[in-house]
């Protein structure tokens, strides 16, 4: 599996957000103010059929986590919204088949909102204290 966390190349993606263009559930571009890392991963999403569609949609509840630690399976937890482009673990989620692999991509400090509401302002979900 690929898999963009917080420091996918020597921490490029710390220093440059990356931001997905999605048009019909399909990544349609990447963009980022770093040219290698966008190209690592526009690579990335293309070399396997159906890998640049979005698989999964996660909204991490971790209200423990002020920011990334650089592994993708605690970082997806961080309140935030984060994609998984490619496998839809169809055994699990009961989704279509898709992608063999997966690319992940794990945000913090997001503005997220659900139905036109907001849920989260900066990472922190709205109406919850911490």
């Amino acid at each position: 599996s690929v898999g963009l966390d917080a420091d996918p190349a020597g921490g490029h993606a710390m220093r440059s957000p990356v931001r997905f263009e999605i048009d019909g559930g399909v990544v349609r571009a990447v963009r980022t103010r770093d040219a290698l890392l966008e190209r690592k991963v526009e690579l990335a999403l293309r070399r396997e059929h159906q890998l640049d569609a979005v698989g999964l949609v996660i909204i991490g509840t971790n209200v423990g986590l002020d920011g990334p630690v650089g592994e993708l399976y605690v970082d997806q937890t961080l309140p935030g919204l984060h994609l998984s482009f490619g496998a839809t673990m169809p055994d699990l989620t009961g989704a279509a088949p898709s992608a063999r692999h997966h690319f992940v991509a794990a945000a913090g400090n997001a503005d997220v909102d659900l139905d036109g509401a907001p849920l989260l302002r900066s990472g922190h979900f709205v109406g919850l204290s911490s």
